[in-house]
Parts: C-alpha cells; sequence; structure tokens
C-alpha cells in the first residue's frame, strides 16, 4: 500500500514531463517532472525496503532533488548549462547534502553545534562564491537576457 503515493509521485512526473516536451515546451514543467519522477523512486526504494531509512529522515533529499531537476530545465531553456541554473543548482544539492549528513547521524554532533563553531568559515565561503559567480557571469554577455 505503500508504494500508491510513490507510484502517483512518478506517474505525475511523467505526465509533466510529456507536458513539457509535447506540449507547452517549459523548463517549469521539466522541472517538476524531475523533481516528482526523484521523489517517487525515493518513496518506491523506502517502500520496497530497499532503504531501512525511515522518510522523516530523508527529507534533506528534497534539496538535493530540487538541484538535481535544475539541471535539465536549465538545458532544456537554454540548451546548453548556464551559470544561472547551475549555481543554485550546485547550491541546492551541496545544502542537502550537508544537511542529510546530520539527518542521518553520519557525524557525531548537531548541526547546531557545527554552524556555531563554522558559521564565520561558512560566511567567508558564501562570499567567495557569490564573486566568483559573479565574474563567470558577468564575463558573457550572454548570462543577462532572459
Amino acid at each position: 500500500m505503500a508504494a500508491v503515493p510513490a507510484s502517483l509521485f512518478v506517474i505525475a512526473g511523467a505526465v509533466f514531463a510529456f507536458t513539457a516536451v509535447k506540449l507547452h515546451r517549459s523548463p517549469r514543467y521539466l522541472f517538476l517532472a524531475a523533481f516528482f519522477m526523484q521523489i517517487g523512486v525515493l518513496l518506491l526504494l523506502v517502500a520496497s525496503g530497499a532503504l531501512i531509512t525511515p522518510v522523516s529522515r530523508l527529507w534533506p533529499c528534497l534539496s538535493i532533488f530540487a538541484g538535481l531537476a535544475l539541471i535539465p530545465a536549465g538545458w532544456y531553456h537554454y540548451g546548453t548549462a548556464r551559470a544561472r541554473f547551475v549555481v543554485p543548482s550546485l547550491a541546492f544539492v551541496a545544502l542537502g547534502a550537508a544537511f542529510l549528513i546530520f539527518s542521518l547521524g553520519i557525524v557525531p554532533f548537531s548541526f547546531r553545534r557545527f554552524f556555531l563553531a563554522w558559521w564565520p568559515l561558512l560566511l567567508v565561503l558564501a562570499g567567495i562564491i557569490l564573486t566568483l559567480v559573479s565574474f563567470v557571469a558577468g564575463g558573457s554577455s550572454e548570462e543577462s537576457g532572459p
């Protein structure tokens, strides 16, 4: 019975994929298709027993899935990889992976303790990444289009 919601997510993803490719040619529908299909596969893995971790501890996977779903949506929209989609995609994946490490208890300390100890370094890294992104985006005139 747990496979029913998973199947519904996969079916919804397939409907959005069809809508994206055949009817509207919209990257938004392709994003939703990839996102829903990934959720459906995760739920199918949990329902089949292939993953023994409860769904309540896998919530950071939603951030990872959102990041991974941005890649085909951006590629479909522009026909190539653009910083406008790749950078947020990588940020969502990295953030989700970091939260997943803490959610699954892989590290022996809490996220709160980690954040309180390392927030200055995280702030500096975020600034460096934003600076690099602005240089990359500023170097190509085609990036400023809609």
